[in-house]
């Protein structure tokens, strides 16, 4: 048994869509937004597909907040000894693959396939990203957002000055993990989900690492893995296609008919972001819009 865990936060008819086809192979697990709107009629279609949804955390970009969310999604899907592997995607995912190729290409296969390289050396909008886990951020409780003009200046004044001040708190704390970098999305064999879940409740000052710093969803598990016996055992490739422009006022890119032959041309499973309002064409190209 496999299952798809799904980060959401808008769009709930189209993640309604989505399960629709999931639920052909997998189990599905969701994590609403909290300060997304349910209506009782999204309720009932996830019930009706026997779907287990949660609403818990109030997610904010560049926060721990949507690594929570991961570390909470997977605890859950651990709860069924059934599951053997677990895959993360976006509620702006969809499907290149049918369900059964992408759960037979799994079936059996122990790699863990996570994007993750090396944070030292990476530079990000003109910031060592090895800095984001080394200083102190907290944007889940920042009265300022962080995507907002007065958040940027604030993260420009707080990191800059913290690089004056030659903070570390990896070094304080003992730490002598390299820290890994990576996306979120990803597919994982059910001993490294175990594992992440175990040395992360287990160690509080991971928690303690991760939750004061910038953009942690894209370090945890790279860094926990990364810094483990599953090193070996980790593949690059995490067949996602995403298209890193700006279109339709989005980045990532919202994917258009454009994007089919380079969709087509690879081996990737799942792609992002999906618009049904603009991206249903290429679907049906694609062959995987639901019945």
């Amino acid at each position: 048994m496999q299952a798809v865990l799904i980060l959401a936060h808008k769009n709930l008819d189209q993640v309604i869509s989505l399960v629709k086809i999931l639920r052909t192979c997998f189990e599905v697990y969701i994590h609403i937004d909290k300060k997304c709107h349910i209506s009782n009629l999204h309720k009932e279609a996830f019930e009706k597909l026997s779907v287990k949804f949660y609403s818990k955390i109030d997610v904010q970009w560049g926060g721990w907040s949507i690594g929570e969310t991961t570390y909470f999604l997977i605890k859950e899907a651990l709860k069924n000894n059934n599951i053997k592997y677990m895959h993360i995607i976006s509620g702006e995912d969809w499907i290149i693959r049918s369900p059964k190729d992408i759960y037979d290409f799994y079936d059996e296969n122990n790699e863990v396939y996570l994007q993750s390289e090396p944070a030292k050396g990476i530079i990000k909008s003109g910031e060592k990203v090895e800095n984001w886990t080394k200083f102190y951020f907290n944007y889940d409780k920042s009265i300022i957002k962080r995507r907002t003009i007065l958040g940027k200046i604030l993260h420009r004044c707080l990191y800059w000055s913290q690089f004056l001040l030659k903070i570390n708190k990896l070094e304080k704390s003992n730490i002598k993990d390299e820290i890994y970098h990576g996306a979120v999305w990803c597919d994982l064999p059910r001993d490294a989900a175990e594992y992440l879940i175990h040395t992360f409740d287990n160690n509080l000052i991971y928690k303690k690492i991760f939750s004061t710093s910038f953009c942690p969803d894209e370090t945890w598990m790279q860094t926990l893995l990364e810094n483990s016996s599953f090193k070996n055992r980790i593949n690059n490739n995490f067949h996602r296609y995403i298209n890193w422009n700006v279109k339709y006022n989005a980045y990532p890119a919202i994917l258009d008919e454009s994007d089919l032959d380079k969709i087509k041309n690879g081996d990737a499973q799942f792609m992002r972001k999906i618009d049904l309002s603009i991206s249903k064409e290429l679907l049906k190209k694609l062959d995987v819009l639901p019945e």
